[in-house]
C-alpha cells in the first residue's frame, strides 16, 4: 500500500482556485484553522466519469485524518436517509 503522504499531493486545482479566494477571505482567517482540504469536481462526462481534484493547506498528516473524518460522517448520512 501506498503512503499516505504520497497519496495526499499538494496542488492547486485549476477550478478551485475562486474557492480558495474565499478560502483566504479576512472571515476565513481570524479563524485558527491549523488545516483545511478542497476537493472539487466536473460535472460528468458522457462516459459518466468525473475529474476530482484536492488541495489542501497545513498538515499532511492532519488532512488525511480531516478526510477520514468527514468520510465517517458522510457515510453516517448516507447510512440514515
Amino acid at each position: 500500500m501506498e503512503h499516505r503522504s504520497n497519496l495526499l499531493k499538494k496542488r492547486i486545482p485549476s477550478k478551485a482556485k475562486g474557492v480558495i479566494q474565499n478560502f483566504n477571505s479576512r472571515r476565513f482567517r481570524k479563524k485558527r484553522n491549523a488545516c483545511y482540504v478542497l476537493i472539487t469536481c466536473e460535472e460528468p462526462n458522457s462516459d459518466g466519469k468525473m475529474h476530482v481534484e484536492m488541495t489542501y493547506e497545513g498538515d499532511t498528516y492532519l488532512a488525511a485524518y480531516l478526510l477520514e473524518n468527514a468520510q465517517s460522517i458522510l457515510d453516517d448520512r448516507i447510512i440514515s436517509q
